[in-house]
């Protein structure tokens, strides 16, 4: 009887724009990620040669599919990050779906809803995101909204709001 050993798939990680500023190694990854919208976010010298030895060592620039894309708004709608996160936030939490791989970020907003596709996560130069869930909220009244216009009750503005503060009555 041979003792059949099952291939795991290639550690991969998508970078955000923020990794590359940092000192991070990538030493445990088989193959790294990132995508062209965060390439044009790259406007310093330092972050733009990091970004060509990366290349050199194999960087893979990868444009993420419509699909992917299409499962991460609606995600970031349903958790109200589609205002927060940006057109290359997306383009990151995407490719990292489609691959599956893990995101190399510091963003709150990314790791949120990374966690709710279920995406690994690995935090850069801060601590990992807390767990949390938001709910819209009215600044007048505290009625809880469905989209983030004025409140339909008093015509305050709605807000994104952390939903433990809200049912804890310390948000208004």
């Amino acid at each position: 009887m041979h003792n059949v050993v099952a291939q795991l798939p290639p550690s991969a990680i998508v970078l955000d724009s923020t990794f590359f500023f940092t000192p991070i190694d990538l030493e445990k990854y088989e193959m790294i990620y990132t995508t062209p919208q965060v390439v044009e976010e790259l406007c310093d010298l330092r972050g733009k040669a990091r970004y060509c030895t990366l290349l050199e060592a194999g960087l893979r620039v990868s444009e993420p599919g419509n699909a992917s894309l299409q499962t991460v708004l609606t995600m970031a709608q349903k958790m109200h990050h589609d205002k927060t996160l940006s057109e290359t936030d997306i383009s990151v939490l995407a490719l990292a779906l489609e691959l599956p791989a893990t995101i190399a970020t510091d963003d709150f907003a990314i790791q949120h809803t990374a966690r709710a596709l279920q995406i690994s996560i690995q935090p850069l130069m801060q601590r990992r995101a807390k767990k949390r869930n938001f709910v819209l909220c009215c600044t007048g009244c505290g009625a809880e909204c469905e989209i983030e216009i004025d409140c339909p009750i008093c015509g305050a503005p709605v807000k994104k709001v952390n939903a433990m503060r809200k049912n804890q009555n310390k948000f208004k």
